[in-house]
């Protein structure tokens, strides 16, 4: 139950931290936390918090773009993008940061690309999402998995 693994590291250390105060308490309330934390996909295997937003918490274009790739991706059909040549679309992704939960090398997501960002210098943008085979839990970056800043991912489904 103690481990960094199976609660994540700021749970963790607030566990450790609760109990070295005597409060058994809150320390069973924060593993409790983590625990539905960790079943709802909002831990990474690297122990980092992924925050949940909705779609209609984006704005504007970008909304626009994220709606038009979950359709695609629901549909089972591959959108039309101003970046097409090369463009991954159910691609598999690794998690090899450990941005998501899950190993490594389990193969279990996929990746999208999502319209780029008008006027964006990288040929394929930095928008992708990713889904998870089994659970069907949908992630979206926009900083390309936190190569062009943070967060790496949020989960929008």
């Amino acid at each position: 139950q103690n481990s960094t693994s199976e609660k994540g590291a700021i749970a963790y250390l607030e566990d450790r931290l609760n109990r070295y105060e005597g409060n058994a308490a809150a320390a069973e309330k924060a593993i409790a936390e983590a625990k539905r934390k960790q079943d709802e996909g909002l831990i990474g295997s690297n122990g980092r918090e992924i925050k949940e937003k909705k779609v209609d918490d984006f704005a504007g274009e970008e909304k626009t773009a994220i709606e038009n790739s979950l359709t695609a991706y629901d549909g089972g059909t591959v959108p039309v993008l101003s970046h097409p040549n090369g463009m991954q679309w159910a691609a598999l992704h690794k998690n090899r940061d450990g941005h998501l939960p899950g190993a490594a090398d389990a193969g279990g997501y996929k990746e999208y690309y999502v319209e780029k960002k008008p006027g964006s210098a990288t040929y394929h943008g930095n928008r992708r999402l990713v889904v998870h085979n089994k659970s069907k839990r949908v992630y979206y970056s926009w900083t390309h998995y936190g190569d062009n800043g943070s967060p790496a991912f949020v989960r929008i489904r």
